[in-house]
């Protein structure tokens, strides 16, 4: 992976800092994905980008695809982690208020993983996992909560 694709992040960081900071945090965590690769234009209006390559954290997750869609004043990232490298869940715990209890098999489990969210400081962070009974992150959206 070459330097510049290296972002001064921590995947925790890209929930603790708009969480706890609001689009302030939001920001910060949108600049340091930007500042590393370069993103492509994937619709004009309303205006969504999307990354160009993975991006390696200072942890060592990778994030695999990043997509901006921010206009008229409304945040959206969205991100899909790379499942080579296990972001886990138990992180997730930690840094909002959401209760992470470990999954037990289900008799009709299907292809999904499961969600939770939570608010903040005018943010909602949708956590997924990445498969049934998985205990690693394997995407997060955040966006502007309206309160």
């Amino acid at each position: 992976m070459q330097k510049e694709h290296v972002a001064a992040l921590e995947a925790q960081d890209i929930l603790r800092l708009p969480l706890e900071q609001g689009a302030v945090g939001y920001d910060r965590v949108a600049e340091a994905l930007r500042s590393v690769v370069h993103f492509k234009v994937f619709r004009q209006e309303p205006p969504i980008l999307k990354a160009a390559g993975p991006i390696t954290l200072t942890d060592g997750i990778v994030v695999s695809d990043v997509t901006v869609e921010d206009y008229k004043g409304q945040r959206k990232l969205s991100l899909a982690f790379d499942s080579d490298q296990c972001f886990p869940l138990a992180q997730v715990a930690g840094i909002t208020d959401v209760k992470i209890a470990k999954a037990l098999p289900q008799e009709h489990d299907d292809e999904h993983g499961r969600t939770f969210t939570t608010k903040r400081n005018g943010m909602l962070a949708i956590v997924s996992t990445a498969g049934p009974g998985s205990e690693c992150v394997g995407s997060i959206v955040l966006t502007q909560s309206g309160a």
